[in-house]
Order: structure tokens, then sequence, then C-alpha cells
């Protein structure tokens, strides 16, 4: 009649390592086994499975199975015999001794597929509910902001721009005796930049120490006669237009790269605009530090956050992140913005609020 529980948090890796039986056993069994799963997936699939039509079922679970990749075999399960009731969100709550947020979910077995309301609920009380038919395989609507976006059917990010990691593990750790520390590097020589030397918009290379693989550096830089030993995809990623943004941060922060002059280490994502994007990259980071892509980004991904309240950034995530495509005329005016914010050595509030005023419209938020 109920099933209720917590079960374990074991990621891939660990289970790769420790468990590679008990992986390889789920992913024979479980549909929720799929891609780069945690154990907590097929346990999802069993409390199901013991749940009888009409029972209750609800678990404790980590909120990434709201919003992560990897979780979409379990949210297919629950979408598929779940009548979802109920959520308790507590993304924003420090409840365990835990890296991850938690999140409740409490729901009736059925045959097949039923209509009706579900109420998600926050922390701090605040609650509102959504329809049932929203919750499926896709990443969960967390608010009627979801819903919204859907209705707007905007362009992705990933449908405008290739977006990639900056480098591999490997090629990290082959990075490492390539970089120097040349305080004036020349015109062919490339400075390196990771998450913590980024800023929105720009940039922090020399102004502020880049820490990479237990290593200091105050210049990072790849030699020009060096850059043959680099990867040649990466070599050309480096060459070419593009924004560089930071992993694990507390919001987005993205530097333009307009001619082409930095390379990105690992911790990083690349954005390279195709060749047909109706704007150029100052556009493009302007929108992404806009207060409503903050919201948006928190709604679609929340679940994702660390322990610290950060965010992981990475391709998967930005890629679908919706861009609205603006005017001639708020182009400029965002471009502009983004330009003086870059320039700007505190950050100029009157070019902050022009971007958010713009992006606002845009979203008709």
């Amino acid at each position: 009649d109920v099933v209720v529980g917590n079960p374990p948090y074991v990621d891939a890796e660990h289970m790769v390592a420790a468990r590679p039986g008990l992986r390889t056993h789920c992913r024979r069994h479980y549909a929720a086994a799929r891609g780069n799963w945690d154990l907590y997936c097929p346990f999802i699939e069993r409390a199901v499975e013991l749940t009888r039509v009409g029972g209750r079922h609800a678990f404790l679970v980590p909120g990434q199975l709201a919003s992560a990749d990897y979780a979409a075999g379990a949210r297919r399960v629950l979408a598929e015999s779940l009548s979802l009731e109920t959520i308790l969100d507590y993304a924003d709550a420090s409840l365990f001794d835990a890296h991850v947020y938690p999140l409740a979910y409490v729901g009736r077995r059925v045959g097949r597929r039923a209509d009706g309301m579900v109420r998600w609920e926050r922390e701090d009380g605040a609650a509102h509910t959504l329809p049932l038919r929203a919750f499926g395989t896709a990443p969960w609507p967390r608010s009627a902001l979801s819903a919204h976006l859907d209705d707007a059917r905007h362009p992705t990010l990933g449908q405008i721009a290739t977006v990639s990691g900056a480098a591999t593990v490997n090629e990290a750790y082959e990075l490492l005796p390539l970089i120097d520390e040349v305080p004036a590097p020349g015109p062919e020589d490339l400075p390196v930049v990771n998450s913590g030397t980024l800023d929105p918009h720009r940039s922090l290379w020399g102004q502020k120490p880049m820490r990479y693989l237990k290593h200091r550096f105050d210049h990072p830089v790849v030699r020009a006669q060096r850059q043959l030993s680099l990867p040649p995809r990466r070599l050309a990623q480096a060459r070419q237009p593009k924004l560089i943004v930071a992993s694990m941060t507390r919001r987005l922060e993205a530097c333009v790269d307009p001619s082409g002059t930095l390379l990105a280490a690992k911790s990083t994502s690349i954005v390279q605009l195709s060749s047909d994007a109706p704007f150029d990259l100052w556009v493009l980071s302007a929108l992404l530090h806009s207060a409503p892509m903050a919201r948006i980004y928190a709604e679609l991904f929340g679940g994702l956050r660390l322990s610290g309240g950060h965010l992981r950034v990475g391709p998967p995530q930005l890629r679908r992140l919706p861009i609205p495509l603006p005017s001639p005329t708020q182009a400029g005016t965002l471009g502009e913005a983004a330009r003086a914010l870059a320039r700007a050595p505190r950050e100029d509030k009157t070019a902050s609020a022009t971007i958010d005023r713009v992006a606002a419209a845009l979203f008709e938020l």
C-alpha cells in the first residue's frame, strides 16, 4: 500500500570503482539505469514496482532528479507509473550534512498516465500547482516560469551556437607543462584563463593569479613555439571568437574573447556562435549576465546546485538555455552595455540596469 524511503546516493564514478558488479546488474534489469545514472535512480524504479496500483510511493532524493540528464530514465518511470501529487523542494535549505540539496516527492501508483495537478512546495512554505502533464522525461518545471518559457518557444543556445567543454581530463594535465610565466605576451602567444580568472564580460588575466592543478600562475601563457603541442582542436578554438564560461559559480560568468586570443583551460565551457547568428558575442554575453537569465537558470537547473549555492554550469545546461532574438535596436543597446561593463573597473550600474530592462522585455517577464 505504501513504499517510502531515502535511497542511497552513489554516483557513477564511485560505483564503477567500488561496485562494478552492482552497476552491471542494475543496468541489465532497470530502465532507469541509463547513461551516467546515480544509484537512487533504479531504487526509484524498484519502489514503483513494489507499490500496488492505488497505493502511495514517496522518496527523499537529491534535487538533481528534477533536472539532471542522468535522471531522465527515472523521470520516465515516474511519468509512466506514478501520478505525482506533491513535491517538496529544499533546494535553498541545508537540512542534512550532504553536498546535494534534497527533494521529496509523493505520488499514487497508476496503471496508466493520469491527469491532475502537482503541488510544488518550497522549504519556506511557498507553494503553487502545476499540471501533471508537465512532469515527464524532460526536466521538471519548478514554477509557472517554466510553462511561460515553453510557450514562448525561444531558440536555445545549442541551436544558435556550438557549445563544448574546454578540455578533457587528459588534455588538462597535458596542458600544464606547456604553460610559462610571461608578463608581457607577444601577439602570437596565448594567455591561459580558467573559471577563477573570469569575470562577467571580461577576463582577469594578469590581475588575478590562476590556480591550476595545484600550481599558481600570475601570467600563464602558452608561447607560440609551444602551441604545436596543443591538440589541434583546442588550438583552433583558442584562435576563434568565443565566450568562455565559468563552471561552479554562484551566477553565470562568461568572458568575451572577440578576436580569439585566449586559451580556455579546464573547468570552463566554450560558446562559438554560428556564422548566421543574428547577433554578436557581446549581445549574447549581455543576455547571459542579465537578471532574467539568472532567474531562468535557477528555474531550470536549481536542482543541480551544490552546497554553498554553487551552480553546476557546463555544456549540457548551456545548450538548453532559451535565447530570445533581439531587434537590431535592442541588440545594439545590449552590446553597447556589455562593452561598457567590460571596460569599467567597477560595475556600471546604469549598463547593468539597461541589460536587465531589455532582457526582461525580450523574455516577456
